[in-house]
């Protein structure tokens, strides 16, 4: 039939809106539609695990304004209704959604395939029901690898056109880019509120609920980020910050077998620390004018060359064709 356009449905329920937005626009420029669950979940994570299973207030009229391409926020008698082709576990936190109430609702030719850009501890995705594992964090890869999981290493693609290098900044402003800090990562925020007090001179802000235009913008107009987190493989605002040719003040504790090693480089992107003495005299070094200007050119730079967004756009696109 003339102008009939079969499409495959992508069930991903949004846990980190920044990166839910970089992976919608890479399924629907490969064809597909885009479902994000807008409901509450029946389902809640065990204790002692925070009681966060996904966004679940959506609504259409704020997700188009929020999202590059067109998603379709949906109910869960929508998403039952419309059976999409291959569901997403984005999270170990919403694994039992999917797999009490979603799933055995879905026809048997449905995939079901996993997330993960934290590194989890072994086992928190249990292996009878890993079979397609989009691996962005270090040691998702590792297990997948070692018990012959069908995966893919996967680097979200990062949205250069916003996140651009705007030239060098003297601006002495430190920013760090992490939602809901205190409550989803107290201890990490207590070390960030000990520099913030400690280190003068300086200005540290912090954006928890920004835009993704008024973060980059913000990054643009300092001179380094500051990322401590204990949970994160992989690390969007790192690398979104790099990509501004900004860089990370990193813990070097917290960094052993993250995927952000591969592009958090000593000296070049990022500036690890194991003190908040060693912090500022990392810190001084940025006062220089020549090296500030050679670091943060070398960010944007090394970032791009990593990080290619059309390679990884295929790599997903023979993932998905390829589902187990």
């Amino acid at each position: 039939m003339a102008g009939f356009f079969l499409f495959m449905r992508i069930l991903f329920p949004d846990i980190h809106r920044q990166l839910t937005n970089s992976m919608a626009r890479s399924f629907v420029k490969l064809g597909y539609e885009v479902l994000i669950p807008g409901y509450v979940a029946k389902n809640r994570p065990p204790k002692p695990v925070k009681d966060f299973v996904w966004h679940e207030i959506w609504t259409q009229q704020e997700a188009n304004k929020y999202f590059d391409v067109p998603v379709k926020i949906a109910s869960k008698e929508q998403i039952l209704d419309l059976k999409p082709e291959i569901v997403f576990i984005t999270a170990f936190e919403n694994q039992s959604e999917i797999l009490y109430e979603i799933m055995p609702n879905m026809p048997d030719s449905t995939k079901l395939a996993h997330y993960s850009g934290n590194d989890y501890w072994p086992g928190a995705y249990p292996l009878d029901t890993l079979k397609n594992y989009v691996c962005a964090d270090y040691m998702g890869f590792k297990i997948a690898f070692k018990n012959n999981i069908n995966h893919i290493y996967y680097k979200p693609p990062v949205d250069y056109d916003i996140f651009k290098n705007t030239g060098p900044s003297d601006n002495p402003v430190i920013g760090s880019y992490i939602v809901d800090y205190k409550g989803n990562f107290p201890e990490d925020f207590l070390t960030y509120n000990e520099i913030r007090n400690r280190i003068k001179g300086i200005r540290f802000d912090l954006h928890e609920r920004s835009s993704i235009e008024n973060v980059a913008k913000a990054m643009q107009n300092s001179i380094a980020s500051l990322h401590i987190k204990r949970l994160e493989g992989y690390g969007m605002s790192i690398i979104q910050s790099m990509a501004c040719g900004r860089p990370v003040f990193l813990p070097r504790r917290y960094a052993e077998s993250k995927s952000y090693k591969f592009w958090a480089l000593e000296g070049e992107t990022a500036l690890f620390f194991d003190s908040i003495e060693e912090m500022g005299e990392k810190l001084h070094l940025i006062g220089n004018k020549d090296y500030r200007e050679k670091i943060q050119e070398t960010c944007a730079k090394k970032i791009r060359e990593i990080i290619n967004n059309e390679e990884q756009e295929q790599d997903l696109k023979r993932f998905l064709e390829n589902l187990q």
